[in-house]
């Protein structure tokens, strides 16, 4: 019997969940998308030159999952796509200096003596026997007090300045990538993450030790947006119906059971099955469900910056972290060193990425270029003497709501509520309040194939023997 399914959302989610349900010839498949591009993140713009820059995410990964990569690269030829198989060279720009071996912060660059107090702390360390109620408690719990103060507060406080009491105990390691911190040599370190307990607080002392042996893919014909345009040209020969320029204004619904969606536009469409991959709360507006009381949250809004210079790169980092309070700058791509073969002539481009609170954007967001390249030769990545040959900038769609305790509360209940309401809705990706994108996709692939298994472990034996 044939089903009509609507998505909500052309992201990946979106676009995923169109790829695995259009399989079933009976399904018939529409996806909704506000703006006129699917793939969310994972698309790019080019310049006038034809110099490609991504929105947000850069590489393509695998999830782990033989049959399910075997799906979501399917179209992907070899001679189109840089693969990397050794761990990409994230660094770090903090407390002064370019760190240039790893992208975790360094315990050893804080004076001697707050070094050897927090030292003792952290070996002191015993694990919690109670759940950490709050970010504060669980930087105390996982590094001690000294390095929670003097190494990872004013990192986060580059992007939040309230009390931590306030922010949610995985804020650290889901918002930033600060989930362990170095604090031996490499002997030490090795001996130590022997250990479970050391294992999940002590970073490698550098980025090829423990080396990932996760796929990599970059596209060498434009970007990351070449996987959701790959995608998007699968799912319409597969016969799905793909509305971009669309948004929903209303969802009906009976007896617990949604029966359509209305667009802004007036048109509706029935549905025997409604897939959301956009926040619940929107869901719950567009149902006219009562929602649960919630702050405004707070978001920071990424500002991005697309240089193209006259000379070479000076660092041959994939990208660069700055944690530093004092410069804007939050994280550099430098594209040229994505390529595993020689890097080129000039032109070399690069991006800039900025957060910041709304209240802290200048009115005309041009007016950062200077202090961003300023900021880009302080740093080491470009000579005082480069030349701009181009250059364009944009808000990115969309914000980044810090993740408070209100915040998750709210999110968690707004989730409960869209799920406990409709026996014929699903929530997928940011609509089930996932953002990262392999545990999302595998999230999405098990509960279509109907695999009991967590999607949030890999390599995820479980399901390469479902």
């Amino acid at each position: 019997m044939s089903q009509n399914i609507v998505i909500v959302g052309g992201g990946m989610s979106g676009l995923a969940s169109a790829r695995f349900l259009a399989e079933d010839p009976n399904n018939n498949i529409t996806i909704i998308e506000k703006s006129n591009e699917f793939g969310g993140l994972y698309t790019s713009t080019r310049s006038k030159d034809g110099y490609v820059f991504d929105h947000g995410s850069h590489t393509v990964l695998d999830t782990g999952v033989p049959e399910l990569d075997s799906i979501l690269f399917e179209d992907f030829k070899k001679d189109e796509w840089e693969i990397i198989e050794e761990s990409l060279k994230e660094t770090v720009y903090f407390l002064g200096e370019h760190t240039d071996n790893t992208v975790c912060p360094d315990a050893r660059k804080l004076p001697a003596d707050i070094y050897q107090k927090g030292l003792a702390e952290f070996m002191a360390l015993k694990a919690p026997e109670t759940e950490p109620k709050n970010l504060e408690e669980m930087l105390n719990a996982t590094y001690g007090k000294t390095f929670a103060d003097h190494l990872i507060r004013p990192i986060i406080e580059k992007f939040y300045q309230g009390d931590f009491k306030d922010l949610h105990p995985k804020m650290y390691k889901d918002f930033l990538p600060l989930s362990r911190i170095i604090l031996f040599d490499t002997e030490m370190t090795n001996r130590l993450k022997q250990i479970p307990f050391f294992d999940d607080r002590i970073a490698w002392t550098h980025f090829k030790e423990g080396n990932s042996q996760i796929k990599k893919y970059f596209s060498k014909k434009g970007g990351v947006g070449v996987w959701p345009a790959l995608l998007e040209e699968k799912v319409r020969k597969m016969g799905v119906k793909m509305m971009p320029n669309h948004a929903v204004k209303t969802v009906t619904h009976n007896n617990g059971e949604i029966s359509g969606v209305v667009l802004e536009d007036g048109t509706t469409i029935q549905c025997d099955q409604l897939i959301w991959t956009i926040p619940a709360i929107s869901f719950l507006q567009a149902a006219n469900l009562p929602l649960p009381k919630a702050e405004r949250p707070t978001v920071l809004q990424s500002l991005v910056y697309n240089f193209i210079f006259d000379k070479e790169l000076l660092k041959d980092d994939h990208w660069i972290f700055n944690y530093d309070k004092d410069m804007d700058t939050f994280r550099v791509t430098l594209y040229p060193n994505l390529t595993t073969g020689p890097i080129g002539k000039a032109p070399h481009h690069m991006t800039v990425e900025v957060l910041k609170q709304p209240q802290d954007i200048p009115e005309n967001i041009d007016d950062l270029w200077d202090s961003l390249f300023a900021e880009a030769v302080k740093m080491g990545l470009v000579s005082q003497d480069t030349n701009i040959i181009d250059r364009y900038c944009y808000a990115a769609p969309g914000a980044r709501p810090i993740p408070t305790l209100n915040f998750k509360k709210a999110q968690s209940e707004q989730i409960q509520l869209a799920k406990d309401s409709f026996s014929n809705l699903k929530l997928y990706g940011r609509g089930n309040g996932s953002h990262f994108m392999n545990p999302l996709l595998r999230e999405i692939w098990v509960d279509i194939k109907g695999i009991d298994v967590n999607p949030n472990e890999r390599p995820a034996k479980a399901l390469e023997a479902a």
